[in-house]
């Protein structure tokens, strides 16, 4: 059943509860079974951008 997640979140919350690329790929096609390649590929670069932009520590 798909999911009315957004795929970017999904994307944060898999990169939360894995490091494994193979598990976060195949949990992504879980959630979103009807999406194409093309939509994992621009949440992960978007997903990449706002992991790349938090704070190494929060004050």
């Amino acid at each position: 059943m798909a999911s009315d997640e957004d795929p970017i979140i999904t994307v944060l919350r898999l990169s939360e509860e894995t490091d494994d690329p193979t598990e976060l790929t195949q949990r992504f096609r879980e959630t979103h079974p009807d999406l194409p390649h093309q939509a994992f590929l621009d949440a992960c670069m978007v997903a990449l951008d706002i992991i790349g932009s938090r704070p190494a520590r929060l004050h």
